[in-house]
């Protein structure tokens, strides 16, 4: 847990009026069902919730203070703030300021929670990392990530998403990042920037909350490098290459890639080589892994600690995970979200495979505009990759199947896409024209779509059917 605070010590730094008795604590608590005896419970506002209406309730529980923007006659001591969202920051930047170790941030379209696994394993060979937990990397999630670093941690590992400029300018300056890391600028979440030129202004932001002595990693390969490297002022700019520009100052060569992963040789520009073995599917992870060679490097982590930690990161859940469906049905699983960027990537790992190839997939969210037109483009692209089966829901189904042309399936729901699907791996047609042919040959699932689609609903069906 965090080192003590008391309410005194945050008065001033929240501009709050304290009533009651000054008194310490070590954790700070948002949720009264996760609430420990002798936590700060702080009322968050929501456009959903009211952290306000469960002050009771938390005292009951053995909160021993609260931060509110209003409150009741109560048995603790209160802090009333103007902004309880705003408040929860300020009391994570304290915590952070009290942190002696390297900060790492990450923030990008694509890429972000496998960049920071990668690092959190990497830094784990030195001693306890904090990193952020599953999607806690919001103006809410960000700083209670921050509000666990605690005396035991070497380094943390923070992940920052945005939905719309000035979100990152805000979860940076508290993070206050060392090193910070832009993976690169997709088609992710437009609709909160108006344009890729505001999606890269936002995402860029995290780069003036980077310690004016502090380095920023950035992907050589991505349009957005100048725009990026431009405002970085005096901060050292590391650049990194997947496609192999010598330019860079570490690229990749000799790519390798297989069933069991991949494996490519890391040079920097003075000549310097790490050999590095990943247990991840798909190219574009070569990319991902250079980001996180590049940041850990600058912090001064040898090279077979880098090696050893790479090696070791297992597939995070959801992220291009290779599950095994039995001797000759394979799924990839990388239903946790989805943009134009990260399905072409996607699909390109699945053309590559042997086999009959089937994308199974979901609506994009969030495009910002043209949404049926760049779903018809995936479609299109499945089509020239030479994927042999797609199979499509939701509200652009239709203009998936209007890319890819002649045989693909529409299902109307996830049930019925998955009948669909049991029935051509498992059930009657299986044996004959199904998808793995009279032959049975070897036949690879790409499971893909944004997180509202909830394509994870059809790999957990997959997984259930082979269960023992």
């Amino acid at each position: 847990m965090m080192r003590s605070m008391t309410l005194s010590e945050l008065r001033p730094v929240l501009n709050a009026e304290l009533s009651g008795a000054d008194l310490a604590f070590t954790r700070v608590s948002t949720d009264t069902r996760n609430l420990h005896r002798g936590d700060l419970f702080l009322a968050l506002r929501g456009e959903n919730f009211d952290g306000h209406r469960f002050i009771d309730e938390a005292v009951a529980k053995g909160a021993v203070a609260v931060v509110a923007e209003e409150c009741a006659q109560t048995t603790v001591p209160v802090l009333k703030v103007a902004d309880t969202l705003r408040a929860l920051g300020q009391i994570a930047s304290v915590n952070r300021k009290r942190f002696a170790g390297p900060v790492i941030a990450v923030t990008g379209s694509n890429g972000k929670t496998t960049v920071k696994e990668l690092l959190r394993r990497v830094l784990l060979q030195q001693g306890p990392v904090l990193a952020t937990q599953g999607n806690l990397n919001n103006a809410i999630g960000a700083p209670l990530t921050l509000l666990q670093l605690a005396p035991e941690h070497k380094a943390a590992v923070i992940e920052l998403g945005a939905s719309g400029p000035g979100e990152i300018a805000w979860t940076a300056s508290l993070a206050a990042p060392e090193v910070s890391i832009l993976t690169n600028a997709g088609e992710a979440h437009m609709a909160g920037f108006g344009s890729y030129q505001g999606l890269v202004e936002a995402k860029g932001e995290i780069i003036s909350e980077t310690a004016r002595e502090g380095v920023v990693v950035l992907n050589l390969d991505d349009p957005a490098f100048e725009v990026w490297r431009a405002l970085a002022g005096g901060r050292t700019v590391v650049s990194v290459s997947a496609q192999g520009n010598q330019e860079a100052d570490i690229y990749a060569r000799n790519i390798v890639e297989s069933a069991a992963g991949l494996v490519f040789e890391a040079r920097q520009r003075d000549g310097a080589a790490f050999s590095i073995s990943l247990r991840l599917a798909g190219v574009h992870n070569v990319g991902n892994a250079l980001l996180a060679v590049a940041a850990t490097r600058a912090i001064g982590v040898e090279a077979a600690v880098i090696e050893a930690g790479l090696a070791a990161t297992d597939p995070v859940k959801g992220r291009m995970q290779v599950l095994s469906l039995g001797p000759t049905i394979t799924v990839i699983d990388d239903s946790y979200n989805a943009n134009p960027t990260a399905m072409r990537a996607a699909l390109k790992t699945l053309g590559e495979r042997g086999g009959n190839r089937v994308a199974v997939l979901g609506d994009m969210a969030e495009l910002g505009g043209d949404e049926a037109f760049q779903h018809q483009e995936i479609g299109a692209l499945a089509r020239k990759l030479g994927i042999d089966y797609l199979y499509v829901t939701g509200r652009y189904a239709e203009d998936y199947a209007r890319g890819f042309g002649e045989g693909c399936n529409i299902a109307t729901s996830h049930s019925r896409l998955f009948d669909m699907l049991d029935n051509e791996l498992f059930g009657s047609a299986s044996t004959s024209a199904g998808l793995q042919g009279a032959d049975q040959v070897r036949v690879t699932l790409l499971v893909k779509g944004s997180r509202s689609a909830r394509m994870d609903q059809i790999v957990a069906l997959l997984n259930e059917k082979v269960k023992p």
